[in-house]
């Protein structure tokens, strides 16, 4: 057992530690504090921002970001359906009804942009959210080629994420309100 740990180490076993113990100076203290002042706020948005009863189709291979992107859109009060690909988001959407699809164009087996164009063809005319983590020239321009409506680069944060559902939710609930 180590008697003095590295500050690493001290973190790594408990995080609340680094809020409290590990700044050696009033700014780190402040920072700290502020990247959970952040949270809190990103938190009061999901109470602000309600996504009730929309029903959405989150497509993303990975197992962490389907888990974080679920977490914040359950608690703003969407229902959520996860697919780990673009063929299995192509067969749920087919056997389903979604107001929102929020689709990672970049995954195995079928990419986003196949899985949207096919989805279009299907005859899905709702908001297609493209999430990508490449910020190459061109990328928003080859989404909304494939059928995207919307476009979010990653990686997301809470209130960004809520911000673009509930902008492409608005889009649907007034085709509601108008048919």
């Amino acid at each position: 057992m180590l008697k003095n740990p590295s500050f690493q180490e001290k973190t790594r076993r408990n995080r609340c530690l680094e809020v409290s113990l590990s700044s050696e100076s009033p700014t780190d203290v402040s920072t700290s504090l502020g990247s959970f002042q952040w949270d809190a706020t990103a938190s009061s948005l999901s109470k602000q921002i309600r996504l009730e009863g929309l029903k959405i189709l989150l497509a993303d291979d990975s197992p962490d970001n389907q888990m974080l992107f679920q977490r914040i859109l359950l608690s703003s009060g969407a229902n959520v359906q996860l697919a780990e690909n673009g063929e299995v988001a192509v067969q749920l959407q087919s056997r389903g009804s979604y107001d929102v699809i929020v689709m990672d164009v970049r995954m195995p087996v079928m990419d986003g942009y196949q899985a949207t164009r096919t989805i279009r063809a299907n005859g899905f005319d709702g908001p297609i959210i493209a999430l990508t983590a490449h910020a190459t020239p061109g990328e928003e321009e080859r989404c909304r080629a494939a059928g995207c409506s919307h476009f979010y680069l990653k990686p997301i944060d809470r209130a960004g994420l809520l911000r673009a559902v509930a902008g492409a939710a608005q889009n649907v609930q007034s085709v509601h309100r108008e048919a």
